[in-house]
């Protein structure tokens, strides 16, 4: 039995060693690219082609302010009012009463959405001064499609310059483009009047480096 084994040793220890020169030719012959990967920065500017107004009429707030409305109803016709004397039409805005009731308010209250294509309308809106009213004003901001056309374009352009700068510094030359990953830009963003950050579009790709 221990003949056996031994022999058996002996025979793996072969087979390993066979395989070894196998193993390290292949090695040598591939041959490993040299690559650089940059990021793509620019600048992203939206247009802006809708506007929406989130009005909060809220009981509890009305109630401190001392007003005459006892009721929801009440304070919804007194409004309703406000936005006729200021040539809103009522009947455009929409009633969300879950959102109000997921705020947890004790006494009652809804949300109503107005939208339009027409800063203006929204500037009316603004100007209507009532207790227990809170508005949220926001606009939309869309890409077209040939805005994503020009960005990727200008991506790309400053891809190639981000790598060629890596490869005068590491003494190479800029080879083939390899590949391109792109993040995802959404249509289209709703921000408030306050927000103004810049927004950027990205993109990765990936170059040979000879």
């Amino acid at each position: 039995m221990k003949k056996i084994s031994i022999l058996c040793i002996f025979c793996f220890t072969l087979w390993g060693n066979a395989q070894n020169p196998v193993s390290q030719e292949s090695s040598v012959l591939v041959k490993q690219e040299n690559t650089v990967s940059v990021i793509g920065k620019v600048p992203l500017t939206r247009k802006i082609t809708r506007y929406r107004a989130k009005i909060t009429l809220n009981l509890e707030q009305h109630f401190y302010a001392n007003s005459n409305c006892k009721s929801l109803e009440e304070m919804k016709a007194a409004y309703f009012e406000k936005l006729k004397e200021n040539d809103i039409d009522p009947t455009k805005l929409e009633e969300r009463k879950m959102e109000f009731l997921a705020y947890g308010y004790q006494k009652e209250g809804t949300v109503l959405v107005f939208e339009s294509d027409s800063e203006e309308d929204i500037q009316k809106i603004a100007k209507i001064q009532m207790a227990g009213k809170s508005v949220q004003y926001l606009r939309k901001a869309a890409l077209t499609g040939e805005q994503r056309q020009t960005v990727l374009m200008e991506l790309l352009k400053n891809a190639e310059e981000n790598a060629l700068r890596i490869c005068r510094v590491a003494n190479k030359k800029l080879g083939a483009l390899i590949s391109i990953s792109e993040t995802g830009l959404q249509d289209f963003v709703w921000r408030g009047y306050h927000s103004d950050y810049m927004e950027y579009a990205t993109i990765n790709v990936t170059y040979k480096m000879e």
